[in-house]
Parts: C-alpha cells; structure tokens; sequence
C-alpha cells in the first residue's frame, strides 16, 4: 500500500493507522495526504484504482482540509 501511494506523490500519515479485525476479516483505518506536486486529482485516481488491489472489498473516501 505505501507504495502504491508513493508512486502517486500521496504518503499515510504514520500516527493515523488503525487495524481492528472481526468477523474473519481486517478493517484499515488511516489518513492519507497528498504531497507537494501531487496532482489535484490525485484521490480521484485513487478511488478508480483500489477496487482493482488484492484484498480490498471495499472502501470509503473522504476529503478534508487541514486548511
């Protein structure tokens, strides 16, 4: 996962990261931002590419502004 968001000038915001596992399955909690340069569309391309990632049933995006 790091480096899938590297490559895209996005990084997880290290103290963010939470796992909790139930039900037979792992649930991932974390923050990511984008870095200098990245492009403002960069979370768009992120939402069209994890439903192709192995292991990732789904997801949800949320934007906000540090701002």
């Amino acid at each position: 996962m790091v480096e899938f968001l590297r490559s895209r000038r996005l990084s997880m915001v290290e103290d963010s990261i939470s796992v909790t596992y139930e039900d037979g399955s792992y649930r991932m909690e974390f923050i990511i931002m984008a870095n200098a340069g990245a492009s403002l569309s960069a979370m768009d391309f992120v939402a069209e590419e994890l439903p192709n990632l192995p292991h990732v049933l789904n997801f949800t995006l949320e934007h906000s502004s540090r701002g």
